[in-house]
């Protein structure tokens, strides 16, 4: 699963893992950017399951957990530096 697959560092992750034949979970909150990543990834002829999602609201936090264990059992997490707040306050 690659979080901010739609743009930046995560659509070039999502894409370099589809092109040495991984499939690819790409997460992101804009689906029409989502829609390039499906045609890049499909032109490599890997897998993919794209889901629109802000990860920011743990309703949606919880939903895609859930679609992600239904596919994979499989983690590596590539430390995501969004706009999460801080631990701090």
């Amino acid at each position: 699963m690659v979080t901010s697959a739609s743009s930046g560092m995560g659509r070039v992750a999502a894409r370099a893992l589809a092109s040495r034949g991984a499939h690819v979970i790409g997460v992101a909150r804009r689906g029409s950017e989502l829609r390039w990543l499906a045609q890049d990834v499909s032109a490599h002829d890997a897998a993919e399951l794209l889901h629109r999602c802000d990860l920011i609201r743990k309703p949606s936090q919880e939903e895609i957990v859930h679609r992600v264990e239904n596919v994979t059992n499989e983690l590596c997490d590539h430390n995501q530096h969004g706009n999460l707040p801080s631990a701090r306050g």
